[in-house]
């Protein structure tokens, strides 16, 4: 017998675990969406642990 979990309930987990802090998610860097070029370079890099983010207006 073989179970596959959904997806996108798995995804709706991990967010609502990051939305209430139970699960943190690395972040290396950020970067404006304006120097997109500079955060591809810095992932191309791929070493350390964590995320390369990029802003999209004001939010982050």
């Amino acid at each position: 017998m073989s179970s596959v979990a959904d997806p996108r309930a798995a995804v709706a987990l991990v967010a609502q675990l990051l939305a209430e802090g139970a699960i943190t998610l690395p972040i290396k860097a950020r970067y404006a969406i304006d120097d997109v070029a500079t955060a591809y370079d810095r992932l191309a890099e791929r070493h350390g642990l964590g995320k390369i983010v990029l802003q999209v207006g004001t939010g982050i």
